[in-house]
């Protein structure tokens, strides 16, 4: 660099007193060697902090996450309870308006009876998955009883709708499930197949078995004649909370969780104009 007038000016060297950054001999130090070093106590104690928000948090998102379960059982249980007592209400009121047919009203008592003992055992299932628990595989169900229930609370409702419930289920077949719970399966996809098919329909239910590799299974079918499901709402049928009905959209995630949890699987094929068929598959067990 030149002075005015064009003699050479002296270099520049840095004050090591006033410009930090610079060495003794007014080098510039590298960036790395300015930074400044936090204390390691101020280090240890900034993690703690960062760690305890993180407690905090995870502490919060589970709470959040047991509120909102509990508020899909409390649906499921609203939904379930719905589905029980339509056919009880219909049958104690079929009894009132015909006091004096003692044989009808015998048959009537008798399907309210069993309604409410379904709806206790229901509320002891919930609580069960509530907890985690889950069914069990100690819990063994017949088919054949199970249906027997099912299609006599649903028979006044079929009936009025001129639709035939067709078919049953041989005796000895036995599967790993509580009954309470395989009767809310059944009862899920029966009524599905009630709103679906069209009067002088039919349901066709049948049972046999199969098998996956070693392991012994009872398949259940339930076929309806109704409209069919349009492929992009079966995708999304097991769907908590999904339904293009105007329902909850519960039934049927319901349904799925309780097969699953005995290893079994459910599945649901279907044509728009020709009709669904709900295929249920449970570990065989014996009686």
């Amino acid at each position: 660099m030149m002075r005015p007038g064009g003699s050479p000016a002296p270099p520049f060297r840095a004050d090591p007193l006033n410009c930090p950054g610079f060495r003794s001999d007014g080098v510039v130090q590298p960036m790395s060697d300015q930074v400044p070093t936090i204390a390691s106590d101020s280090l240890l104690a900034e993690i703690d902090r960062l760690a305890n928000e993180v407690r905090a948090l995870s502490t919060e998102v589970e709470a959040q996450e047991r509120r909102a379960s509990l508020g899909i059982l409390a649906q499921w249980l609203a939904h379930e309870v719905a589905n029980r007592l339509t056919p009880i209400a219909g049958f104690a009121s079929l009894a009132l308006r015909s006091p004096q047919d003692h044989e009808l009203g015998t048959k009537a008592l008798t399907h309210v009876k069993l309604g409410c003992e379904r709806l206790a055992e229901l509320a002891q299932l919930l609580l069960s998955l509530a907890d985690e628990q889950g069914p069990t595989l100690s819990h063994t169900a017949d088919v054949a009883t199970a249906w027997q229930a099912v299609s006599g609370l649903l028979e006044r409702d079929a009936g009025a709708k001129g639709i035939e419930i067709r078919g049953g289920a041989p005796a000895g077949q036995w599967v790993a499930m509580a009954p309470s719970a395989l009767e809310h399966v059944l009862l899920n996809l029966t009524a599905n197949a009630l709103k679906a098919t069209p009067a002088g329909g039919s349901i066709q239910f049948a049972v046999e078995r199969c098998s996956t590799g070693n392991t012994p299974l009872v398949e259940i079918r339930l076929s309806d004649t109704g409209t069919g499901i349009p492929h992009a709402v079966l995708d999304r049928a097991f769907e908590s909370g999904y339904s293009n009905t105007g329902g909850s959209g519960l039934g049927l995630a319901l349904v799925k969780r309780l097969v699953e949890a005995t290893g079994g699987g459910v599945a649901i094929h279907s044509s728009l104009g020709a009709g669904t068929t709900a295929i249920v598959r449970l570990p065989a067990k014996a009686a």
